[in-house]
């Protein structure tokens, strides 16, 4: 609450903030699937356990993590993984510095470093005022099945490394140059060893485009976007030609040897959303040797509309027609789907659907899949009691299999028990049962698995303590068979798992200086000027500490912390003088720059508007500010509280002076707990306190 500068108290509210303490986690990952003819003759057929421990705190330079974790083999637990990092560090003109050794994973672009795992060190960050931001990396090439595979990544010798620099990597408009190269005997042959790319991001209204120009070497790759719209209203195009021959360094790329583009729509109105994406492209890869510069079409699209606020209507439709690849197929689906929402009370709902669906296919080198397949489906679900919901779904297909001449009628029928409740603060519970019946499962076509299985469920999760949790999982499932081919089984599935993290007796804040100089400001400009003089004996609060300037003014103090409030007690100062700098800084540590307070000698009237909880008339911590009050000396001059409630007329002369509060400017709920106008005496060198207390009118 701000302090009459003449009669102050010490300053409240003071500040020294500390770095969080370390925080320690562990997490654990288990499962054991057993399998057999019937429940007592189940084998384990599985056993898998993963646990990982971390750290990870404040540092005076960055934010730093570790991390490792164990995966249990067969004959072995291994540490498959483990990483250290520091984040956000600064320092010799570079920002948002982060640094990772061992186990990383990074991305640049999709034709020079699309996203790879590697075992090695990585450092970025943005330097020339964050005009410029540079990456470089180096590191063991790791397979993303090493984490399954015991000893793998030791025993991988390939390597990578790369770099990438970025012009305003912040802004709109950016150019980055990428550059990776592999080597080492382990990699690849058919991996080029080096991949060079320059990219551009540019915005010409409305268009956002992005390009990226990438050689191997030996290969050229090009691709082009644009984008237009906003968030329910975009447009975009892609465009490519990739390579039959180019590959990154470290896989082949997506599209690989394709000329094309894509094109499409999302556009979202009060009741309807529309999506569309139509994908036309040569292939130079794979190319049908009959037809090699034929185009390939992928079109999708969907379209959701409520009807009502309980109906809606959703149909989505798909074609493949690729002529030009080295099997040729055509693919057409289309499915509708109505759903209706009934409310049953306040909280409980039946909602039924139903559907329609059409697919056909046509593979020339593959005739047994060619199929024209007519679907219709329905169902609902309701909410029996609260957290207890009941559903039944039913589809029934006609699949026409021409190259065999057949006509089936495949169906499947779902039902099932969902319960979900939080039993307490600490204890969750799910569980389910679930029932499926395929009929007529038979045909090559049908997609069904011609298994009929019941299974239930049960899960629970316990919060012991803010930062822990445990849960257990389990599932048992019977299968007999619909198709005669396909075995009998029982299987029982148990997941377990631990989630938990203990903030550590420890914290790392960084040591900093507060210096300044507590000066008399002569031109009350609020700087430090050659000329002013420094006062002596002047109390300064850091943090919680205290400190009196020297002779000259100064005071400077060693302390650890992340952050401090620096306040200068203007009780220590002579009666008369005022502050002309912020009475309360707040400032982050390690601190580079000084703190100083200015002070100046006038004569004038000072005074806070405020409303007066306790009726003391005297402002009191916890009283609120009132701002927006006018306040008018000898009927000629007029000054409004601030947003902290404070007025302040400077060089008043000597003498007498009328001071007069405008009732008008009082909000409706307040009422002066003093007389509207006063009588001052005013003597030179010396601030006048007049404070104006205010009560809220009575309902």
């Amino acid at each position: 609450f701000p302090q009459a500068r003449d009669n102050a108290q010490k300053p409240v509210n003071l500040l020294e903030k500390h770095a969080d303490p370390f925080r320690f986690t562990y997490t654990v990952d288990g499962g054991t699937l057993y399998r057999g003819d019937k429940i007592s003759t189940a084998e384990r057929n599985s056993l898998n356990m993963q646990q990982t421990i971390g750290l990870k705190g404040e540092t005076p330079y960055g934010f730093a993590d570790a991390s490792a974790t164990y995966y249990k083999f067969e004959q072995s637990t291994e540490a498959t993984n483990y990483t250290v990092g520091l984040s956000g560090a600064k320092g010799a003109g570079f920002t948002s510095v982060n640094v990772r050794g061992y186990d990383a994973v990074k991305y640049f672009s999709p034709l020079t470093f699309p996203g790879q795992y590697f075992r090695g060190f990585l450092i970025e960050g943005k330097t020339l005022e964050e005009r410029l931001g540079l990456v470089y990396l180096r590191g063991q090439d790791r397979f993303t099945y090493s984490f399954l595979a015991p000893g793998l990544i030791e025993t991988n010798r390939s390597y990578i490394e790369a770099a990438r620099v970025t012009i305003d990597p912040n802004e709109e408009n950016q150019y980055s140059f990428n550059y990776a190269r592999g080597y080492g005997p382990a990699r690849q042959n058919y991996l080029k060893n080096q991949v060079y790319s320059v990219e551009a991001q540019h915005r010409i209204d409305p268009l956002l485009l992005r390009g990226e120009v990438a050689t191997n070497t030996d290969n050229l790759s090009e691709t082009l976007s644009a984008k237009t719209g906003s968030l329910g209203r975009s447009f975009y195009a892609n465009f490519r030609e990739i390579d039959k021959d180019f590959t990154t360094i470290t896989s082949l790329p997506a599209n690989q040897g394709e000329i094309g583009a894509d094109i499409g729509t999302d556009l979202d109105f009060e009741k309807t959303q529309v999506h569309t994406n139509l994908d036309f492209f040569r292939d130079r890869l794979l190319p049908n040797e009959e037809n090699p510069r034929s185009l390939n079409y992928d079109w999708n699209g969907s379209v959701n509309h409520a009807l009502t606020d309980d109906l809606n209507f959703l149909t989505a439709a798909y074609y493949l027609d690729t002529p030009g690849q080295l099997s040729p197929r055509k693919n057409f689906r289309w499915m509708n789907t109505l759903t209706q929402r009934f409310k049953l009370s306040a909280d409980r709902y039946l909602q039924i659907f139903v559907g329609a669906s059409y697919h056909r296919n046509r593979l020339e080198d593959l005739t047994i899949a060619e199929y024209n397949r007519y679907a219709a489906t329905t169902g609902f679900q309701i909410n029996l009691i609260q957290h207890l919901n009941f559903f039944a779904n039913y589809e029934y297909s006609w699949l026409d299999e021409l190259s065999q001449a057949r006509f089936s009628y495949p169906s499947v029928f779902n039902t099932g028990l969902t319960y979900s409740k939080e039993l307490n603060e600490k204890l969750s519970v799910n569980s389910s049962l679930y029932y499926r019946d395929e009929q007529n499962a038979g045909g090559t076509n049908s997609f069904l698995a011609g298994e009929d299985s019941l299974t239930g469920s049960v899960g629970f999760s316990l919060r012991p303590r803010e930062g822990t949790e445990l849960f257990l999982d389990s599932r048992l499932r019977n299968v007999w068979a619909e198709n005669p081919e396909n075995p009998a089984y029982t299987e029982i599935d148990v997941r377990w798992g631990l989630r938990s993290a203990w903030d550590l007796p420890f914290s790392w804040s960084p040591w900093g200086t507060v210096q300044g100089v507590a000066f008399k400001d002569l031109n009350t400009n609020g700087k430090k000027d050659a000329a002013e003089p420094g006062i002596k004996d002047v109390k300064i609060h850091v943090g919680n500490r205290l400190v009196t300037t020297d002779d000259k003014g100064h005071y400077k103090l060693k302390l650890m912390a992340k952050e401090v409030t620096v306040s200068a007690e203007a009780t220590s100062v002579a009666s008369g003088y005022v502050l002309t700098t912020p009475p309360i800084q707040n400032i982050a540590l390690p601190y580079k720059g000084v703190v100083n307070f200015g002070f100046t000698s006038q004569s004038g009237i000072y005074g806070l508007v405020f409303h007066d909880l306790n009726g003391d008339e005297i402002p009191n911590e916890g009283d609120e500010f009132v701002q927006n009050v006018k306040i008018t000396l000898d009927g000629k001059v007029s000054q409004r509280s601030d947003y902290d409630g404070t007025y302040f007329f400077k060089d008043v002369s000597s003498g007498k002076h009328v001071i007069r509060v405008d009732v008008n400017s009082l909000p409706l709920e307040y009422l002066p707990l003093i007389k509207l106008s006063q009588s001052i005496e005013v003597t030179e060198g010396t601030i006048y306190m007049y404070h104006v207390p205010l009560s809220k009118r009575k309902n």
